[in-house]
């Protein structure tokens, strides 16, 4: 789950974790005065990415919530959708070109332009870039290389690696044609997936990228627009 607060007060949830972390979700954004969010993304139906949704529901409220418009059709998804549609929660699927102003920033959707047939949840991720003056983070969600290879991604200076620091999202020519200064890696120690894969690391060593890994506590990044600052 990565919470972005912008300077006008408005506050975008992108992904919301696993069911099981809900509750710690909602009292670390209580802890950091965040009452209410504005948008929530849920970038794919995974467990792993909306399963501590309906532990939010009550801060959604007033918001809106944007969704990649992959049906996976999971119990999970149905009751997911069905808290939405019950608590009124403004719901869209913005597509590829989508941008919105959110105070100084502009979030743009980068994908999916449509549902792509026969490639599974991960490569209808929502990819979303937010920039704050000449600052930009770039968001993978579980984006793997098939629908990479569908889009022309940006450079960008904070890289949110795809599906965990897997082998199948990231390697050496998506980051010499994106160029980031620094990646952030989500992932749980000890992951039977052996999340993030050694290719990725590499990869990343060679380019010459910092990396913060959430399995060592929270990672925060500021910026004034001109340059930033990561503390975990």
């Amino acid at each position: 789950a990565t919470i972005f607060r912008f300077d006008d007060g408005k506050h975008m949830l992108v992904d919301v974790g696993p069911t099981d972390a809900g509750k710690r979700l909602v009292g670390y954004l209580r802890s950091v005065g965040v009452v209410s969010l504005d948008i929530v993304v849920l970038t794919h139906p995974h467990e792993d990415h909306i399963g501590g949704f309906n532990e939010l529901i009550r801060a959604c409220r007033g918001g809106r919530v944007w969704d990649s418009g992959y049906e996976q059709g999971s119990r999970l998804q149905q009751s997911v959708m069905r808290n939405i549609l019950k608590e009124g929660i403004r719901f869209g699927t913005p597509k590829s070109g989508f941008k919105e102003v959110l105070g100084q920033a502009e979030v743009e959707i980068l994908a999916p332009d449509r549902r792509w047939r026969g490639v599974g949840a991960n490569n209808n991720s929502i990819i979303l870039r937010v920039a704050y003056g000449r600052v930009s983070f770039l968001m993978m969600a579980d984006a793997e290389k098939a629908e990479r290879e569908n889009h022309a991604l940006p450079k960008c200076d904070i890289l949110k690696l795809a599906h965990h620091g897997s082998r199948t999202g990231t390697d050496a020519a998506h980051l010499d044609a994106i160029a980031p200064k620094l990646a952030v890696v989500a992932f749980g120690r000890g992951n039977r997936y052996q999340h993030p894969h050694k290719e990725v690391l590499d990869a990343l060593r060679a380019a010459g990228v910092g990396l913060y890994a959430t399995a060592s506590g929270d990672v925060i990044v500021k910026t004034d627009g001109v340059s930033f600052d990561v503390r975990q």
